[in-house]
This record gives structure tokens, sequence and C-alpha cells, in this order.
């Protein structure tokens, strides 16, 4: 019995949306505080006296400038070492920026309305956001209401932008 193999199409290099993605998820989760350390230290009635925007900025700007310095990190290796031709240097080092702020925001904010356990669900959300962006298998292969999830989810147009 003889069996033929052939390839009517190829994948390439369909993961590599998905790099930038996980590490920057994961750096920015990491080192995300609901409240700065210096505001975490005073009594709360003195806390409520300080701007609200100061401390959100203070909570948020940490986390989403260390996932941009990741991102440096990334893109040199994606770009240098790994050897993926670049089209658009500057828009995918932006689309990777803005993926980290924008997970380093969505955590900061479930950190603040929950407490503990929105730092769970933002781990949680972090693994379903792998499953439906598409960045290990195409989105259109999974069962209806992951599928779903794959348009309402932002990290699902981090990775095709950055694709």
């Amino acid at each position: 019995m003889n069996l033929k193999n052939d390839s009517i199409t190829s994948a390439g290099t369909y993961g590599a949306g998905l790099a930038p993605f996980l590490r920057g998820a994961r750096g920015v989760d990491r080192h995300l505080r609901a409240v700065p350390h210096r505001e975490a230290r005073l009594a709360p009635r003195d806390t409520a006296l300080h701007s609200p925007i100061k401390i959100t900025l203070a909570g948020w700007l940490t986390p989403g400038l260390l996932g941009a310095i990741q991102m440096i990190g990334l893109f040199a290796i994606v770009a240098g070492a790994l050897g993926f031709r670049i089209d658009d240097p500057l828009g995918m080092f932006g689309m990777m920026g803005l993926a980290s702020v924008t997970f380093a925001a969505i955590i900061l904010t479930l950190n603040v309305w929950l407490g503990s356990v929105g730092r769970f669900l933002g781990l949680v959300l972090m693994v379903l956001q792998l499953v439906t962006a598409g960045g290990t298998f195409p989105w259109q292969t999974l069962p209806g209401p992951l599928a779903a999830l794959h348009h309402a989810l932002p990290m699902s147009y981090a990775v095709d932008g950055i694709r």
C-alpha cells in the first residue's frame, strides 16, 4: 500500500504572534499592584485624600513601563535572534506595547474591584485568552462559546495585530 502525502498549504510561523502576548501578559501580571507601595503604607483616610488619578497612574504606569521594556527585549529576540522578518518594526513594537499596557489596565481594574479574587480572575482571563486568541491554533476550530470569546477578549486583537 502506497500512501501519498500532499500539503495544500503551510502554517509556517502561525504561532509567531503568541510569544509577545504570553511574555507581556505574564510579566505585567507578576509586577502589578492595585495600589502603589507608598500609598499602601498610608492610613485609608490619608489615601482617600490623595488624588485618585495620581494613585491610578502610579499603579498602572509602573507595570506598563515594565511591560514596554520587556517588549524591547522580546522584539530583539524575535527579530534578531530568531530572524523573523518584520515588515513594520515600529508598528509591531507599538502593538506589543499597547497589548502590555492594556493587560496592565485590565488586571489593575480587577485588582481594585475584587482584590485577591481579581488577581486570580486575571490569571484565568490570561489562560482563556491563550486559548481563544488564536496564537496556538486557528480560533475558527474552537467550539462555539470559545470562538465567541475570540471577538470579545482584547488579546485576540493583539495577536492579530502582531501578525
